[in-house]
């Protein structure tokens, strides 16, 4: 729905968090995440398949639905956060492409070796 604030590529520091999240390392307020792009509803078959970006059921993308990154703050499960170092955390300029174009070979590389396609010992190749 019109007006929307868009930015698929996201990153940012915690400012908050819910009483659902757990206390793990880099999910505290002042860390910095990055944000998947995709969020599916995890309940579809492409969702249980690891196909979130594909999601079937009511996913949603970020900057097309809920705020994207130029939002001055956006609410994000802490599923669809991944926690960065603080020595990535000085070049978010660099983090936050790696949600969008980063996450094709990374799904990519995931599914293979769920699949136990990608094993030690083989070997694949990357452009």
């Amino acid at each position: 729905d019109f007006p929307y604030i868009p930015g698929h590529e996201v990153a940012g520091r915690v400012v908050g968090k819910g009483s659902a999240v757990p206390d793990s390392p880099g999910y505290s307020e002042g860390d910095m995440v990055v944000v998947l792009t995709s969020w599916g509803d995890g309940t579809c078959r492409q969702c249980r398949e690891g196909n979130e970006q594909i999601c079937s059921g009511t996913g949603r993308w970020v900057g097309f639905g809920p705020p994207g990154g130029y939002a001055e703050y956006i609410g994000v499960q802490y599923a669809h956060a991944i926690p960065v170092s603080e020595e990535a955390a000085r070049h978010p300029e660099f983090l936050a492409p790696m949600t969008d174009a980063g996450l094709t070979p990374y799904r990519a590389m995931k599914k293979l070796r769920d699949t136990g396609k990608v094993v030690p010992g083989r070997v694949i190749g990357v452009t």
